[in-house]
Parts: structure tokens; sequence; C-alpha cells
């Protein structure tokens, strides 16, 4: 009888992360979010966070970190294929 008092919360807990897991599992649920941060990422927002970035790779280089303002730019010219990139991936596995 103790070793059930020990086991029971265990048991519960694999029965409840068994029933989440199978949650979600359809991809439908997070299309409208995906759409929304993809075309922001290729509109406005996205040409607004590439000047940020390569404005702090240009801070960057003048302090003298080369590796960090590189990173900084390279982040910056890429924000907007971001997408395009993650679209492709993922596609060419389904």
């Amino acid at each position: 009888m103790d070793i059930f008092k020990k086991l029971l919360p265990l048991i519960l807990l694999l029965g409840l992360f068994h029933i989440s897991l199978q949650a979600g599992t359809g991809g439908t649920e997070v299309s409208s979010w995906w759409v929304t941060v993809s075309d922001g990422l290729k509109g406005g927002w996205g040409k607004l966070i590439a000047v940020v970035f390569i404005g702090l790779a240009f801070i960057t280089f003048r302090t003298g970190a080369i590796i960090g303002g590189i990173f900084l730019f390279l982040l910056g010219i890429s924000a907007g294929s971001i997408p395009d990139m993650i679209d492709a991936k993922y596609t060419l596995l389904i």
C-alpha cells in the first residue's frame, strides 16, 4: 500500500502528459499566428528591425567589437528573409 501512495502521483502525471502530448498535433493552431508574424517581418516591421540591427552593427563596429558587428549586420540584412527560410525548410519536410 505504501508503494501505491508513492507511485500514484507519477501515474497521474504520466496520464496528464499523455493527454497534453496529443493536443495540437494538427499544425493549424498556430497558422494564423505564423502568417501575422511572417507578414510583419516581410513588411514594415521587418524593415524597422533591419535598420535597428544595422545601426547597432555600426555602433558595435565603433566600439571595436568586429565579430559582434558582423553578426548584427548579417542579422539585419537577413531579418526580412527569415520567414522565407523557415517556410522553405518546413514545406520541404511536409
